[in-house]
This record gives structure tokens, sequence and C-alpha cells, in this order.
């Protein structure tokens, strides 16, 4: 799905911004839950930061611990890789 039909980006709130990113907090639509998107110009990046993007997702699906964010989903639309996390 789309990444407006899942989280309401209209009023996403500005935390920072990086390099290749910047990071929002914004509601999940489904549940009304508050969440953290960081976008990734991914059209940018060059092979061998793309597949370090593409490492981090994994290791983020994959982690469970109280003190490590946790990651929710991923979404990649118009050269944008986003990020969902709690």
């Amino acid at each position: 799905a789309a990444l407006n039909q899942k989280y309401d980006i209209d009023h996403a709130q500005l935390i920072g911004r990086g390099k290749l990113s910047v990071v929002h907090r914004a509601r999940r639509r489904v549940d009304q839950r508050l969440v953290v998107l960081k976008k990734i110009q991914v059209f940018e990046m060059g092979s061998k930061e793309r597949s370090e993007c593409m490492n981090e997702i994994e290791l983020l699906r994959t982690l469970q611990h109280p003190h490590i964010i946790s990651y929710l989903d991923c979404v990649l639309e118009d050269n944008e890789l986003t990020i969902a996390m709690e």
C-alpha cells in the first residue's frame, strides 16, 4: 500500500535531517499509533550505500530488545525508501 494510505504524512512533524534522509513523527492510520518515519533518498546513493541501507533494514527487522527501537514497516515509493519505527 502507498505510504499516505498507511500513515498520516500530511500532519507529520519534522524531527531531524541527515545527509540522505529526513525523519518525521507521524501516526499510523490503522491504530493511530505514533511512529517515526525515516525517508531515505535511495536514488542518490551509490551501490555500496544502498547495500548497507538494505542490510540495516534486515538487521532492524530481526532485532527485538527493550532498548532498541523496533522496526515496523518499510515502503519504497518515488525513489524514497521509508522505514517506519516505533
